[in-house]
């Protein structure tokens, strides 16, 4: 069974609230049937301090040494 909208976004913020806790924020996008949504927890930090969404920049360090 495919979750519906709403069963699809509370997943994402069920998933985007666990992995933020001790962490500053995280963004989570959960894709499926066509359907995608994007939530985020925690907070971003600098001048810029809110929740993090689909429009945040990450710093993402040295994760892309494994691609080169």
């Amino acid at each position: 069974m495919m979750a519906g909208m709403t069963d699809l976004g509370s997943l994402a913020q069920q998933t985007a609230d666990r992995l933020a806790a001790g962490r500053a924020g995280v963004a989570v996008a959960a894709v499926a049937g066509g359907v995608t949504e994007i939530r985020g927890a925690g907070r971003t930090g600098g001048e810029h301090a809110g929740v993090p969404g689909a429009g945040t920049l990450f710093e993402i360090g040295s994760v892309t040494k494994v691609f080169t």
